[in-house]
């Protein structure tokens, strides 16, 4: 299994994005007086998860195009996403269950990270490209119809009055 270049640039701004949103929680922490050792581990935790469920779930996906047959795509697709989802889920139980080791609520609050940082690229994607002028599609020029067997098979039928329909417009009028 091989990354391109887009998926690089993916994991990288994921990753990022949840050093970013880690700290920035650690900030919000700091400012309402509740920042202590465990919402630190909580910070830190947290921001693994979500880009590891990020990683993990790009890593499926790609092993599901790889096959190229589509049940087994979506057998793979499915069985990464109940491993990620059981792993998060047990994580964050036992965040729960631990609060004097690792606080519960930054990392519930990292399973949003990946949501947030994709919209907010999204949005600044299109404030980035909001002037820049808008190509026209350009129609693909019909082949030659003689070439297309079907359309001399069926072509007929297209073109020119409908057999039968000239009787059938009379009896009606009658």
């Amino acid at each position: 299994m091989k990354f391109d270049l887009e998926v690089k640039q993916n994991l990288i701004f994921m990753a990022v994005g949840c050093a970013v949103c880690s700290v920035l929680t650690m900030l919000g922490a700091w400012l309402f007086g509740q920042f202590t050792l465990p919402v630190l581990l909580g910070c830190i935790v947290g921001g693994l998860l979500s880009f590891g469920n990020f990683f993990f779930m790009t890593v499926g996906i790609i092993m599901a195009l790889e096959t190229g047959v589509e049940k087994e795509a979506k057998r793979k697709m499915r069985d990464s996403r109940i491993i990620r989802t059981v792993i998060m889920l047990g994580v964050i139980a036992l965040t729960i269950l631990f609060p004097h080791y690792v606080h519960w609520l930054p990392v519930i609050l990292s399973t949003f990270y990946p949501r947030i940082l994709i919209i907010a690229k999204g949005y600044w994607d299109f404030w980035r490209h909001r002037n820049d002028p808008v190509t026209e599609v350009q129609p693909v020029e019909a082949e030659d119809e003689n070439a297309d067997g079907f359309e001399k098979f069926v072509g007929h039928f297209a073109k020119g009055e409908i057999p039968g329909a000239q009787q059938k417009e009379e009896q009606n009028k009658k």
